[in-house]
């Protein structure tokens, strides 16, 4: 394809992906300009002075410092733990049956329905908001985990054997090609739950800092500029968040695809 065909394919995919957002934010101007919805429809141009108030005064850079802390501990908690519970389990059916039951029972609950049981025992500090990011990590981890192990092809374990492979030529050849593409999978759900679960503590646990409780300051302060923009300030962390997980993810499988090319 020539350079210009590039250009003219990347603009036609950029005006594609717009349509959506301009539509979004015309309906938006019309809505906050009509007396009957503006309550509940903050201008752009306010939301946008609230923005700039907001990082000049150093408020909205700290509120999502203190989020991506508690999001990272979680995830860097959380990930390992599941990894590890749920290869095991995979990889060990009287460990799947000792604890599959318990895990399947406990996965059920909401999270974020154990923020008042946490509270209590944990109070209202970071401890009990990075346990609950834990939580909504690690399931999905196990659950990733879990099914990547027990779809290793067996008849592939038979051909290892017989040429007789080491433990980590097994493991590169033949367990990770079959694992990544479902911790790949689950990590990018425990990264989009870890989000909820930062936010969603916040919120419910009101003490210290984060976004949460800067959009819960904000409406009992009756400014719903302040939560539409800590609304967007998430909705940005999170796209940034996920397009560089994306760009590692390519990388990584990539990396899966030489090591089965080089053979």
């Amino acid at each position: 394809m020539t350079a210009r065909g590039i250009a003219s394919s990347n603009v036609r995919r950029w005006l594609l992906g717009s349509t959506i957002p301009l539509a979004l934010a015309t309906s938006w101007m019309i809505l906050s300009h009509d007396r009957r919805t503006s309550y509940a429809f903050v201008p752009l141009g306010q939301m946008a002075a609230s923005a700039v108030e907001l990082v000049a005064s150093g408020e909205l850079v700290g509120a999502l410092a203190a989020s991506l802390a508690k999001t990272a501990t979680g995830l860097v908690l959380g990930v390992p733990a599941g990894v590890v519970v749920g290869a095991s389990m995979g990889a060990s059916r009287s460990l799947d049956r000792a604890l599959g039951p318990l895990l399947h029972a406990f996965r059920q609950v909401p999270y974020l329905g154990l923020a008042p049981l946490i509270g209590l025992w944990f109070g209202v500090s970071d401890v009990a908001k990075v346990l609950l990011v834990f939580l909504a990590v690690f399931y999905p981890m196990v659950l990733s985990a879990y099914e990547g192990v027990r779809n290793v092809d067996s008849k592939l374990i038979d051909v290892a054997r017989v040429l007789k492979l080491d433990a980590s030529q097994v493991v590169t050849k033949l367990v990770l090609p079959s694992v990544l593409p479902h911790l790949y999978t689950g990590l990018s759900q425990a990264i989009a739950f870890a989000w909820i679960a930062t936010i969603g503590s916040e919120m419910l646990l009101h003490a210290g800092g984060g976004v949460g409780t800067l959009m819960q300051m904000g409406e009992a302060a009756g400014r719903l500029d302040v939560v539409f923009v800590g609304v967007l300030s998430v909705a940005l962390a999170s796209f940034g968040l996920d397009s560089l997980f994306g760009l590692v993810g390519r990388h990584v499988m990539r990396w899966r695809d030489d090591a089965w090319s080089r053979g």
